[in-house]
């Protein structure tokens, strides 16, 4: 199992965030049992996800991180600490 020592590779903060939005859809398209993620639209034609969907994305997203810290993806803000 290769840790993120091994293979530094540092995204600006919109990369990260691209990447991480990016893998938890795949995440919730390959191991999603309970379906696609619903979206709702406000009163100001402002969409977002539905109160459910959004606790799911969540769960997801947190995998997502972790996937890409484990291969070694850092933010650049992450390096200036």
């Amino acid at each position: 199992m290769m840790c993120a020592n091994e293979n530094n590779l540092v995204l600006t903060i919109e990369q990260h965030v691209e990447m991480t939005a990016k893998l938890t859809h795949i995440l919730v398209d390959m191991y999603g049992l309970d379906g696609p993620l619903e979206t709702e639209i406000d009163e100001h034609g402002n969409e977002s996800y539905t109160e459910s969907s959004q606790e799911r994305f969540d769960i997801y997203s947190d995998d997502a991180e972790r996937i890409l810290l484990t291969l070694g993806f850092s933010r650049e803000d992450e390096n200036e600490r």
